[in-house]
């Protein structure tokens, strides 16, 4: 079994593989560029994070950049 061009189902060329030309590449990414394709990172943890972002946080004091220096 062949594989086909993701964009046109065409015969893949060995300088753009897995596109078959220049142009399906492009098209591919452009498509990613723009927000059409993506990556699902599934939920994100928000109250994991915004409370340090919330409560001013700052390099200087903040526990995501401090080592054991705080305990």
């Amino acid at each position: 079994m062949q594989n086909r061009c993701p964009i046109c189902s065409g015969v893949p060329d060995r300088k753009y593989r897995p596109f078959c030309s220049r142009r399906c590449a492009d098209a591919d990414l452009c498509r990613w560029l723009s927000g059409d394709y993506g990556l699902d990172l599934g939920p994100v943890a928000d109250e994991v994070i915004v409370p340090e972002l919330a409560s001013g946080c700052h390099p200087a004091n903040c526990t995501l950049t401090r080592g054991s220096e705080n305990s």
